[in-house]
């Protein structure tokens, strides 16, 4: 049902809230809103599994506190702030110490100093095509 504005979604009041809650819960990609620090502030579930963590476990930490490459994540964060968006890839660590490579959006100050994050675990497509090109090198290398 549209909304008075002729919208699908609304963009204000308890429906918008709604309708992000129910977009925020249900993505298959981790989701996650920080403040300035590059604190955690919410997670969705998929962010959760993506992680390892439980969402008490990630609230108040840092995105840095997970990823591999902390120059890389400097660089980026200090990016998307100043320009006001970053997509990179890079790689997380989780706590029993297994990595997964992700594809990271986000989205600086959507609200005054709340910043919002998308990862996309690519880590199965990313071995899928190393172990696809190690197959067609056997392949040349017989033929």
């Amino acid at each position: 049902m549209a909304t008075p504005s002729g919208t699908l979604i609304p963009r204000d009041g308890p429906e918008a809230e709604h309708c992000f809650r129910a977009v925020f819960d249900s993505a298959v990609d981790g989701i996650i809103i920080m403040d300035d620090e590059a604190r955690f502030l919410e997670v969705n579930p998929a962010a959760c599994a993506l992680f390892g963590v439980s969402r008490e476990g990630l609230l108040d930490r840092r995105l840095p506190d997970f990823v591999r490459d902390r120059a890389c994540f400097e660089s980026s964060w200090a990016a998307s702030l100043r320009d006001g968006f970053v997509k990179v890839q890079g790689a997380i660590v989780r706590p029993d110490g297994g990595t997964r490579e992700v594809e990271f959006a986000a989205t600086a100050s959507f609200r005054p100093g709340r910043h919002l994050s998308v990862l996309r675990d690519v880590t199965e497509s990313r071995r899928a095509d190393q172990a696809l090109r190690e197959s067609k090198e056997r392949y040349r290398v017989l033929f």
